[in-house]
């Protein structure tokens, strides 16, 4: 009983401390991005997949999503079949998919797809890629959709559209900075000119690994004896 009783407290301690750590790095950005497992990159020289000749020619390569701080870049090389040829699906945290903003826009977009687990449904089209969104791989619809209009080889117009009602929330324009033939297209340099250079990227690391490590940064003890201690 008495080895209870000092287990109890120091538990507790442990606890707390656990807490502390943990609302330090969601208060900071770089400790939020390092919590993620998120890289900065400079888009000039990021390198994307190779063209996936899976994916239909038109949508095929890696798209600018101009639509403000957020998104950056979705690399479609990395889609995987859904069931027919014009079908696919990837979940968004996989690595090097998409880069996101490096800001607090860019951080919470990516944070919130890790928390649940957000995957996108791409449908392919004449127009290019009609999208549409999931939570907990696949298990729940989010009430959204956004199709895409045609605007040219390298752009598209984007919607984001409540699905029950057909409002338009949000409209934007979409480049392809990257052909289908893995070729930079005139659009790469006007996404650097517009959202400059910077970005983050998922490349490697779970999410779990990069908390260990920033609470023996930020706590200055032994994270594993605080989780053993939490048991």
């Amino acid at each position: 009983m008495a080895a209870l009783r000092l287990a109890l407290p120091l538990g507790a301690t442990a606890l707390v401390a656990f807490v502390a750590s943990l609302r330090r790095l969601l208060r900071s950005l770089s400790g939020l991005q390092r919590l993620l497992g998120l890289t900065e990159v400079k888009l000039s020289s990021l390198r994307f997949a190779t063209p996936n000749l899976k994916v239909p020619e038109n949508v095929r390569g890696v798209w600018w999503i101009d639509g403000g701080p957020g998104v950056i870049t979705v690399d479609l090389n990395l889609l995987l079949p859904a069931g027919s040829s014009s079908s696919f699906y990837a979940q968004d945290v996989i690595p090097d998919y998409q880069t996101v903003s490096s800001n607090l826009p860019g951080l919470q977009l990516f944070l919130f797809a890790i928390a649940l687990c957000v995957r996108s449904h791409v449908v392919v089209d004449s127009d290019g890629p009609q999208v549409s969104w999931s939570l907990l791989r696949g298990c729940v619809p989010l009430p959204v959709k956004s199709p895409s209009r045609r605007l040219g080889e390298h752009s598209v117009q984007r919607s984001i559209v409540n699905s029950s009602s057909g409002k338009v929330l949000a409209s934007y324009p979409a480049f392809r900075i990257v052909d289908a033939t893995g070729q930079r297209t005139i659009h790469f340099q006007e996404m650097i000119d517009k959202v400059g250079d910077v970005a983050l990227v998922k490349q490697s690391a779970a999410v779990h690994q990069s908390l260990v490590m920033d609470l023996r940064q930020h706590q200055g003890c032994n994270a594993s004896g605080v989780l053993r201690s939490l048991l």
